[in-house]
């Protein structure tokens, strides 16, 4: 990423903190990823940028992507 605006041209522009939520019962997490999602906290899930939190008590899981934008000049 901090090569990005150096080779590409772009300049960063803003944050989206939670550019992608996605919120589902720990039994869809189980079947997407093969997880057993039986552990409070943060859990780390192949290929995903960043943790999932799953919260027993409440019987789901939340996965929040940050992002960044990037403008780059049309020529």
């Amino acid at each position: 990423m901090a090569a990005h605006p150096r080779t590409g041209g772009g300049e960063i522009v803003g944050i989206a903190p939670t550019s992608l939520t996605l919120a589902a019962p720990l039994a869809d997490w189980r079947d997407w990823t093969g997880l057993p999602f039986d552990t409070p906290g943060p859990v780390l899930v192949p290929e995903a940028l960043v943790p999932v939190h799953c919260d027993l008590a409440r019987g789901s899981a939340v996965y929040v992507e940050p992002n960044v934008w990037v403008r780059h000049l049309l020529r």
